[in-house]
């Protein structure tokens, strides 16, 4: 596309190593660096959205050689949109690594741990001239520098044991704990002045002469989880089925108290297709019936939720008695009491194959039961207060027969 770039190199280093009979050790490692030069502008590609919904009556120029306003705010010319914005530029850097071992306690019982890290380095510059696109106009040069990082280590270990008891009974157990902590930061500077420059050295805040910085924002946040979990698998003559699961997970973004959550599932499969009665039935290739039930727990909220938000201003600055006082307003009101949402799932299903399993049939039936549901209700305006975080009690959604 005219005005834009997209250049992109990775290394990858896949090995694994085999120390001994016992110890395995290996890694997967991934190194991203990522060039997006021009960005359509950046309202969220405002240039690049233009395209399909500007009316083909408008043209790109005027008579006098100058940009055609476009036909509104929104709906802007395409092409000036991306020429303005072609020195934006973007760098993203990624590295994706992990690394783990697996040793053999004894025949059968397996430790494996495993270490990984996913850390992101996005740097932005854009450049933005003067321009008059009539409802789109302004008569300064904007520039803004900024920055994100995002940094996640996972760590996990987990112990296996895997038996065949005889020529009908197989078991499988596992244990496990895994840590996992997110942390996030960023600054975005913006500023505007009255000059141009075509040397890009100049295209920064700490060096071009600027009359006014428009904002100043940084963004730390930090979040983690805790988890502990163990899953039983057991069949016999892979015609009794069982799986039965339990883990406990404690989530930094709620209050002391509410952080924990548990979650069960147990799941019970019978194949019927290899019992003595249906196994010469010829048309049938495979009948089973299963069913499950379990929870599951989400913790999808933004950091922080647990403590009231304020905001500091000189708009809420006062003076009594001659003295100075700093002020600040709440921006969002806390709730201390939220914890899990949990989400509560009954199955049952079959299923069918016949003509050497060329034709299958599988059909569900599920019912789930969210309780706790985490999300955002706004209150009444007049009471001056923004939207609470709060908590609803009961959500039940059912779907019947899913099949193909």
């Amino acid at each position: 596309m005219k005005y834009t770039n997209y250049n992109r190199l990775t290394l990858r280093a896949d090995n694994e190593y085999k120390i001994s009979k016992k110890l395995t050790f290996g890694h997967n490692l991934s190194l991203a660096s990522s060039h997006y030069n021009g960005d359509g502008g950046s309202n969220t590609g405002r240039g690049i959205n233009s395209i399909t919904r500007i009316s083909p009556l408008i043209p790109v120029y005027k008579s006098d050689g100058s940009f055609s306003s476009g036909q509104d705010v929104d709906i802007v010319n395409p092409f000036a949109e991306l020429y303005l914005h072609k020195d934006a530029q973007t760098h993203p850097l990624q590295f994706v690594g992990n690394g783990y071992l697996n040793y053999e306690l004894f025949k059968g019982l397996t430790f494996r741990s495993s270490y990984g890290v996913d850390y992101t380095l996005n740097n932005i510059n854009r450049y933005t001239p003067p321009y008059n696109l009539g409802a789109n106009q302004s008569s300064l040069t904007s520039i803004e520098n900024g920055y994100t990082a995002v940094s996640t280590w996972l760590w996990e270990n987990t112990l296996t044991y895997d038996k065949q008891l005889g020529a009908s009974h197989h078991l499988n157990l596992l244990a496990g704990y895994t840590a996992q902590n997110t942390d996030y930061r960023g600054v975005d500077v913006t500023g505007s002045g009255p000059l141009t420059t075509t040397d890009p050295n100049y295209r920064y805040i700490q060096v071009y002469p600027i009359s006014n910085i428009n904002s100043l924002g940084a963004l730390p946040s930090s979040e983690s989880i805790l988890s502990y979990l163990f899953r039983a698998n057991y069949s016999y003559k892979d015609r009794y089925l069982l799986t039965a699961s339990f883990r406990g997970d404690g989530s930094s973004k709620f209050a002391e108290g509410h952080r924990w959550g548990y979650f069960p599932s147990v799941a019970l499969g019978w194949r019927a297709s290899e019992e003595k009665f249906l196994k010469n039935v010829s048309w049938i290739n495979n009948l089973k019936v299963r069913g499950s039930w379990g929870r599951i727990g989400s913790n999808k909220i933004a950091n922080y939720q647990t403590f009231n938000l304020l905001n500091q201003e000189t708009t809420y600055d006062g003076v009594f008695n001659g003295v100075f006082y700093p002020m600040a307003t709440i921006v969002a009101a806390s709730n201390p009491n939220i914890t899990w949402e949990v989400s509560q799932q009954t199955d049952a299903g079959i299923e069918f194959g016949t003509l050497k399993n060329r034709l299958r049939f599988e059909g569900d039936y599920y019912r789930r039961d969210t309780k706790n549901l985490l999300l955002i209700l706004p209150v009444p305006g007049a009471q001056r207060v923004p939207p609470l975080r709060i908590q609803t009690r009961e959500l039940c959604v059912t779907a019947v027969w899913n099949w193909r």
